[in-house]
């Protein structure tokens, strides 16, 4: 099955993961402006260490619903 979802994506997974990764990495001011306005929305929690660098992020009940919403097509 794992070949056959490979083939289908044509990679396209592993480079979007990939970008993603990167982006995440090189943009950390555009990143805490989105967490901030998701917990904002009550969309996730963000707990903090305490030196105040994130910790861990969960989504909400709310966040999960909305999550589902987006990718239930």
């Amino acid at each position: 099955m794992a070949g056959a979802e490979t083939q289908r994506t044509r990679g396209t997974k592993e480079a979007a993961h990939q970008d993603l990764v990167w982006a995440l990495a090189h943009d950390h001011g555009h990143l805490s402006i989105s967490l901030a306005n998701l917990a904002a929305k009550s969309l996730i929690t963000i707990a903090w260490t305490p030196g105040g660098k994130t910790e861990a992020i969960d989504l909400t009940p709310a966040g999960r619903k909305t999550v589902t919403k987006l990718f239930d097509r």
